[in-house]
């Protein structure tokens, strides 16, 4: 059973049993109904997202003579690695 099925149950009780307190009934149902209703919006973000993650991201390739070239300039032979892979990132966002 889900949210709009347990208001309606709800309120079909309500109606049966003339002395419970109809207003506390009410508010209960219609906060079930709200939240039926936010949990559904949620969903769809989640699906538009998730759909949105799907799409294939666009691969961006560096030359063998670009990679070279920023080997050179941040002298990565001499320890400067992570400047070397920053750099490589850089030029890959560039492209």
């Amino acid at each position: 059973m889900n949210a709009y099925e347990l208001a309606d149950e709800l309120e079909n009780y309500v109606w049966m049993n003339p002395n419970n307190n109809r207003d506390y009934c009410k508010e209960v149902k219609d906060m079930l109904r709200k939240q039926a209703d936010r949990i559904a919006e949620l969903s769809k973000n989640v699906d538009e997202l998730e759909e949105e993650l799907l799409k294939t991201p666009q691969i961006k390739e560096l030359s063998d003579e670009e990679i070279m070239n920023l080997y050179k300039e941040t002298k990565a032979d001499n320890g400067g690695i992570r400047e070397f892979v920053r750099a490589i990132l850089k030029k890959a966002s560039e492209k």
